[in-house]
């Protein structure tokens, strides 16, 4: 390895420091966005490939808010002339974090862990569902509002009977069907399918099946405490201040934002197999960590390329 390069890539891939630590994931951030922007311009004509570019954007849209929330925030009372100075709010960080957790998941249970285009599609579907079932609870008033509740429910109509005649769906055992049939009145889509047998599967699970190793399984109830309003999240949030603790959580939220970012942009260069010519031609830096990340938290077989031999 160049030993330029190798100096860089060892500075950034073991930081701690903070200024150091966003260095290194500004490089993240640009290699998802470099990727995007090429390959954001290619028009998709399958609606679910269409879906899962859109839920790439949304995750790595989400690194600008982290990067500005990184900074030291300050804030002036008019009213009472009171002050805040270079403080943080991780928790507020976590909530994104959480969100591009999920992402990444649901990608790839969809995108990646689906062994044919029918279960692929049947995943999609569950998907769709859900989200089409949730906005059925909405009250609605406007003549427009109206119609638009009302074609969604025939839209979910035509939706479960195509669900139902999937070819992936049809070879599955009864309980799993029943799975399925259950799942869609709840409002379930977080399916994973084994031959003939289909079963819901939480959060965790989906990280684990996506090739994560046990330094990231728990983080997803630790991002979940800190984004919801627990007791748990209300005296961690008092305790982090007194003990000046607030630098150290932004420290992980970005971390872990890294992680994320970096294994779903080689998930999404494997499905579109397109994007993983543009990663071939990023910055040695760029290839350099992303694939790092992968490796160190899935394994070897989950990095893009030997491009650590040509440099």
């Amino acid at each position: 390895m160049n030993l330029q390069v190798r100096k860089e890539y060892t500075r950034l891939l073991g930081a701690e420091d903070l200024p150091t630590m966003i260095e290194g994931y500004k490089i993240v951030t640009d290699a998802g966005f470099t990727i995007l922007n090429q390959h954001g311009r290619e028009k998709e004509k399958i609606v679910w490939n269409h879906d899962g570019k859109l839920l790439f954007q949304m995750t790595v849209l989400k690194s600008l808010p982290l990067l500005q929330l990184s900074n030291p925030i300050s804030y002036s009372n008019s009213v009472d002339g009171s002050s805040l100075n270079n403080t943080y709010d991780p928790f507020a960080m976590d909530n994104l974090v959480r969100a591009q957790y999920e992402a990444f998941c649901n990608f790839n249970n969809i995108y990646i862990q689906s062994k044919s285009e029918d279960e692929r599609v049947l995943k999609y579907n569950l998907w769709v569902l859900s989200g089409l079932n949730y906005r059925q609870r909405f009250n609605v008033a406007s003549d427009y509002a109206i119609e638009k509740k009302k074609n969604e429910a025939k839209e979910i109509e035509e939706l479960v009977a195509v669900t139902i005649a999937n070819k992936c769906y049809l070879q599955l055992d009864e309980q799993s069907k029943k799975n399925i049939d259950d799942g869609i009145n709840k409002r379930d889509w977080q399916f994973k399918v084994d031959g003939n047998k289909a079963y819901k599967v939480g959060w965790h699970e989906m990280m684990t099946n996506a090739g994560a190793n046990a330094m990231l399984e728990d983080q997803y109830s630790h991002l979940s405490l800190n984004t919801h309003p627990s007791n748990v999240s209300v005296f961690q949030f008092g305790s982090m201040y007194v003990e000046r603790m607030q630098e150290f959580n932004v420290r992980m939220a970005m971390k872990l934002s890294k992680i994320f970012l970096a294994m779903f942009i080689r998930d999404y260069c494997v499905y579109f197999s397109g994007c993983g010519e543009m990663f071939n031609k990023l910055p040695s830096i760029h290839q350099l960590l992303i694939n790092s990340y992968n490796t160190m938290f899935r394994g070897e077989v989950y990095k893009l390329n030997d491009h650590w031999q040509a440099v």
